[in-house]
């Protein structure tokens, strides 16, 4: 069971919840469009530049295990397409949810997480490592809403 943050009594728990719904409850339709948009618009200009061409017509599968939650991952040149349920992965990228937070609010890189095994990458390595290496050259918290920035940032869901 994750502990709470002591900066915020109780949001760590609620945000894991929340997901946790999300994750288990919201129609399969509805959390497509979410991660989607979410992911689409964060990552947009390496989409416009480019940069995520080595996965066209490849399938990269992220999975959440504390969420009991995966998801694929494609692109068409334009956006980045999601589906779930996973489709049939070329490689499998797999992280706790406290490890992704920690790579959006840069309290840990990518590198680091992989080599203390918080971050798996199973499949086509090399197709993982590229994935690796361009999460690792972008600041997410950067571009997300300021109030969700501010609030990532003060949420832990495990002490270190």
């Amino acid at each position: 069971m994750p502990t709470e943050n002591r900066a915020l009594p109780g949001i760590s728990y609620s945000l894991l919840k929340i997901m946790r719904i999300f994750c288990q409850k919201a129609p399969s339709s509805v959390q497509k469009a979410v991660i989607s948009k979410m992911l689409n618009r964060i990552l947009k200009p390496e989409i416009k530049s480019g940069d995520f061409s080595f996965l066209d017509k490849r399938v990269a599968r992220i999975e959440i295990p504390d969420l009991d939650f995966c998801f694929s991952v494609t692109s068409d040149a334009k956006k980045l397409q999601v589906n779930i349920p996973a489709k049939a992965e070329e490689v499998r990228l797999r992280a706790d949810l406290q490890s992704i937070l920690d790579i959006v609010n840069r309290n840990a890189d990518p590198d680091t997480l992989f080599f203390h095994r918080r971050l798996l990458i199973t499949g086509d390595t090399e197709l993982g490592l590229e994935i690796k290496n361009l999460l690792d050259r972008i600041d997410p918290a950067e571009r997300l809403p300021e109030r969700v920035s501010h609030l990532l940032k003060k949420i832990q869901l495990h002490t270190p």
